[in-house]
């Protein structure tokens, strides 16, 4: 039976029945582990419909039918079908391929080993952080790491205090805007009109704020990146917007980074250093304990 029979009577059978979408992703994971399991051996079991046997490795239907997209066609089922059996004949064929040219087995044993032991380190690591390291860190501890060291943390973007908007071209507020956005007094006139007519609205006065946001909403992306100094309105456009900048604090890129925007960045390493320390005194805890059982031995010490 070829592939390509069974595989068209078996997706014209089973086209009625829904399949979840599937990424490329899922699908080449599924190719791989259908692969590394070799699958079942027996080319029937329970009435189940084979598709493929490479040198007794068996891909059945019920591994691939739910894998079929949702909204595809009849004919595109059956495409589908017959390039994923089609991928999955060559994995078998090439791993089998492989292992008869891998000169030495043993160091694939001890890397798949060494591989599986590190996962399950990894899995129960991450159990014990979860379950009783305290990784609350106070406020206090964080300003003065930054207070300690502020010259090392450095900003990779620029960063301002302002306002930024965007308006549809033709927009009648547009003067206004300009007229209001430098004007702190009169922010709720100027967030009324972003409501009624701004297609991009951010309000960071009071706040440091990375550029990023702005340079992705506006053509301003370059001119900030290279700016060393910005003050007051700045004002764009492109063949469907008009963008205006209002900037009252700015910080060019390799500036000393403020506190507010390094705050979350020395906390995250201070809660990896908290981590690491936690796992060390467990790993010391059980060493001593061995040790005072008996449990670790040194045959070439004497005591």
């Amino acid at each position: 039976m070829s592939s390509r029979q069974s595989t068209t009577i078996d997706v014209t059978r089973e086209q009625g029945r829904p399949a979840p979408v599937v990424s490329l992703l899922l699908l080449q994971l599924v190719v791989s582990m259908a692969l590394l399991s070799s699958c079942r051996q027996e080319t029937v079991i329970d009435g189940a419909t084979p598709l493929v046997v490479v040198d007794g490795n068996v891909l059945y239907w019920d591994d691939v039918e739910g894998l079929v997209p949702e909204t595809a066609s009849s004919e595109d089922s059956a495409h589908f079908v017959e390039e994923y059996v089609r991928t999955w004949a060559e994995e078998v064929l090439f791993y089998e391929k492989a292992k008869s040219n891998v000169s030495d087995a043993g160091l694939i044993d001890r890397l798949v080993e060494d591989y599986r032991k590190n996962l399950i380190i990894n899995y129960y690591q991450n159990n014990l952080i979860e379950e009783n390291a305290d990784m609350l860190i106070p406020d206090d501890s964080v300003k003065s790491r930054y207070d300690g060291s502020r010259e090392s943390y450095r900003l990779e973007r620029p960063a301002a205090k302002g306002v930024f908007m965007k308006l549809r071209k033709g927009t009648p507020d547009i003067r206004t805007a300009k007229r209001l956005i430098g004007n702190d007094a009169r922010r709720d006139e100027l967030e009324r009109l972003s409501l009624k007519q701004a297609a991009g609205y951010l309000y960071f006065r009071n706040q440091w704020m990375g550029l990023d946001a702005v340079g992705e909403r506006s053509p301003f992306g370059e001119r900030l990146e290279t700016s060393q100094s910005i003050n007051g309105l700045m004002q764009t456009e492109d063949s469907s917007y008009v963008y205006l900048l209002y900037v009252d604090s700015f910080l060019p890129k390799g500036s000393v980074m403020p506190y507010e925007l390094a705050e979350d960045e020395i906390r995250e390493s201070m809660r990896n250093e908290q981590k690491v320390a936690f796992i060390r005194s467990v790993k010391e805890d059980l060493y001593n304990s061995a040790l005072e059982r008996g449990r670790v031995k040194y045959p070439d010490r004497h005591e």
